[in-house]
């Protein structure tokens, strides 16, 4: 689903954060509308 189209948010530019295991994906977090993403994945190590 693109948010952008199917729930009438106007998205233009998201950055999906994650980490890849030996055997699972982990989604860290969705940022988007300019957010600081680098700043605040720095902080929460």
């Amino acid at each position: 689903m693109t948010c952008g189209q199917d729930c009438g948010l106007p998205i233009k530019r998201a950055v999906i954060a994650f980490a890849v295991d030996t055997k699972k994906v982990s989604i860290i977090g969705l940022f988007y509308g300019g957010r600081d993403y680098e700043t605040m994945l720095n902080e929460s190590e």
